[in-house]
């Protein structure tokens, strides 16, 4: 089962194959019977998909036998559904099969059209809301990655994982002042030996300056390691030291707030569930300062809620954040060579999902993709737009 990430999602919008059949399965707690009802749920949308391909695709039994076949064969693999409580999206083409665990609930099970139906797909990577958070303490320090289902530990190049670490690097011919003002001493015998200081003796102003080497140190490391990426990072430490770092950090999503405490000793469990409210916070206000954006731009050519210009928009690479209702849909297409939007009334091979098709075009040309439930739309609509141009 793959994991959902840009490149796998890029994938499923370039399948150029026809037909794309997309298939949604909501998970549940899993037990014997649950495991069974969902493999008895699977087989009958596997054969409304048969039944559709020979009805509306004008395929005989055979050509749509073969083109389900890889499917068809997980019906069987009892290992595989007893790991689906979470839920399911796969996607399959002449040729073509995969699938991917899903928590979002999606009323409609079934697409069979001219692409794959990836609205759900997206919905679960732009929800996953991924951050970093670095456990620090005057003795050490620990970063971590945390998704929604995952935290792992990583071991950053160059970050000391103590304090020790870092001072034992430290070279008495570079910073002869941590002797001389130290109240406490330092082993070592001659030029370019290691400082190492024993208890806290030290004068404050050495310490103070020794700490501050140390958290410098830390960020210098993070920002190599973490070049390019956008998450946000939170600290846990003790009150004093957030804003002793926070002062010299330079990593620009660092969030504004801290989670109190020493956590040498927790485990990464608990670190990301203590975490995890105050990045939700942190998304939160993110989020609310890109509504707040798009209502500052509404009545402009900067932000729209037409179905219609959002999607040629989007085609056009127009698009920087877009906002879909929940579960919302409209048949049609979009005529390149008119550049005009027509809308239907029921799905065909010539007609599709525009939701779907503007947010495929918006993700493949970097664009945010929000879904929200009716109360949470901006204007109550059920697609809005700013544009980047």
């Amino acid at each position: 089962m793959e994991q959902i990430n840009k490149n796998e999602i890029q994938k499923l919008i370039d399948y150029q194959k026809q037909p794309c059949i997309s298939i949604y399965i909501k998970g549940q707690q899993p037990s014997g019977a649950i495991v069974d009802k969902m493999r008895i749920k699977y087989k009958n949308l596997l054969a409304d998909a048969e039944r559709k391909l020979q009805e509306d695709w004008d395929f005989n039994r055979r050509e749509s036998k073969k083109i389900l076949q890889e499917a068809e064969k997980l019906t069987g693999e009892l290992s595989f559904w007893q790991h689906q409580s979470k839920g399911m999206a796969l996607f399959i083409g002449p040729g073509f099969l995969e699938y991917f665990k899903v928590s979002v609930d999606i009323n409609k099970q079934l697409y069979i059209n001219r692409d794959f139906n990836i609205i759900g797909i997206l919905e679960e990577y732009f929800d996953d809301k991924q951050y970093l958070v670095l456990v620090l303490s005057k003795k050490s320090c620990q970063f971590y990655h945390v998704s929604k289902n995952n935290i792992d530990k990583i071991d950053v190049p160059g970050m000391p994982k103590t304090r020790e670490e870092f001072i034992e690097g430290v070279k008495i011919e570079d910073e002869p002042r941590y002797t001389s003002h130290a109240t406490g001493h330092a082993s070592g015998t001659g030029s370019g030996q290691k400082a190492i200081f024993h208890g806290e003796e030290m004068g404050d102003d050495v310490y103070d300056d020794l700490m501050q080497k140390y958290f410098k140190k830390i960020n210098e490391a993070i920002e190599k390691y973490v070049v390019k990426t956008t998450k946000p990072l939170i600290l846990m430490c003790v009150e004093n030291i957030f804003p002793a770092y926070q002062e010299i950090s330079t990593y620009p999503q660092l969030v504004n707030d801290f989670v109190k405490g020493n956590y040498d000793n927790v485990t990464a469990d608990k670190i990301k569930k203590l975490s995890q409210e105050k990045v939700d916070n942190f998304f939160e206000e993110q989020m609310s300062e890109k509504i707040t954006e798009y209502h500052k731009r509404k009545n402009t050519e900067k932000s729209s809620s037409d179905l219609k210009e959002i999607v040629i928009s989007s085609f056009l690479g127009k698009v920087d954040q877009l906002f879909i209702k929940k579960e919302s849909s409209q048949p049609g297409k979009y005529n390149t060579e008119e550049n005009e939007v027509v809308l239907a009334n029921n799905y065909s091979k010539e007609y599709y999902d525009l939701y779907n098709f503007a947010a495929k075009k918006a993700f493949s040309t970097g664009a945010e993709i929000h879904f929200f439930p009716e109360e949470k739309m901006p204007d109550n609509t059920d697609i809005a737009a700013i544009f980047r141009f």
